[in-house]
């Protein structure tokens, strides 16, 4: 009997400890705070086809949140994230060199508007509105990873290139299969923990991260990807690296950068009406004459 109590205990205490390891409790803890922050559409572990060998692919957390365009308009409009967890142990820095402007308007996923409009848009607004994207001046380009303090092969170069590549794979399959009407913006995200932070590096000076600032680590990267049997498409991607002490913080930039996706749609909406009224206020010069 009193093995049988030993070995519950024991059992009881190893799970504990694999949860403790396990990198579910960052799923858990980035969901919540989506929860908490309104967003209710919710997909974890979503599976895609990877777009090189048609394997399939699991991409941590699909999150989706979506307001109308205005009180008259029960259109929506919606921003998807791509939300790859990882808990990272040994350091990792990235290279950094300055981002074009045309860069950043490549890697501006949205749907159903023009983007070169919506762009226009903001910058005439920018006071109001703004897309996070526009706020980076350097980005990463490369990455480079410590060695594991017992010596050895560190394993975060391979976590590293599927934070990077996993969520804009998952991006790929899910927005060529988005209907059409659907008004999105999409971001790839990695979630990360277990180190403080992600440094910059320029040249051969190393520079920390402030977290206390909320910093996003930026990553850009060209990639190319299989469009049809025939194709290749070859686009611009900026992977958003937020450590989770400042996810509740990027959230709140992502929400304003749906607020000013609702504030472009909602001129274009009322462009046609605007029209509409001027018709009528000529129409009506004509009909009593003009002066």
């Amino acid at each position: 009997m009193g093995n049988k109590m030993g070995n519950k205990k024991e059992s009881k205490e190893l799970l504990k400890e694999a949860i403790k390891k396990s990198g579910n409790n960052l799923h858990i803890k980035v969901v919540e705070e989506l929860e908490n922050n309104g967003w209710e559409e919710i997909d974890m572990s979503c599976y895609y086809c990877d777009d090189t060998n048609n394997i399939p692919r699991e991409i941590d957390i699909k999150a989706v949140k979506s307001i109308p365009i205005s009180q008259e308009n029960p259109t929506m409009v919606s921003v998807c994230l791509f939300i790859e967890c990882k808990h990272l142990k040994d350091p990792v820095g990235f290279r950094m060199r300055e981002i074009e402007q045309n860069e950043i308007a490549e890697a501006i996923g949205i749907r159903e508007y023009k983007k070169r409009d919506f762009l226009e848009f903001l910058e005439r607004n920018k006071r109001e509105c703004n897309f996070h994207y526009i706020d980076y001046s350097s980005v990463g380009c490369l990455y480079d990873v410590g060695q594991i303090k017992n010596g050895g092969e560190s394993n975060e170069n391979k976590h590293i290139f599927n934070a990077i590549t996993q969520p804009i794979k998952s991006q790929i399959f899910f927005e060529e299969r988005m209907g059409k009407g659907e008004c999105t913006i999409h971001c790839p995200v990695t979630v990360y923990e277990g180190i403080d932070n992600i440094y910059k590096v320029n040249g051969q000076e190393i520079q920390e991260t402030d977290n206390s600032s909320y910093e996003i680590m930026p990553f850009k990267i060209r990639y190319s990807y299989k469009k049809s049997e025939k194709e290749f498409k070859t686009k611009t991607f900026i992977i958003d690296f937020v450590h989770i002490s400042s996810i509740k913080e990027y959230l709140d930039i992502i929400m304003h950068d749906l607020i000013s996706l609702q504030q472009y749609a909602l001129q274009e909406y009322n462009k046609e009406k605007w029209d509409e009224r001027m018709d009528k206020v000529f129409n009506q010069n004509d009909y009593y004459g003009t002066y």
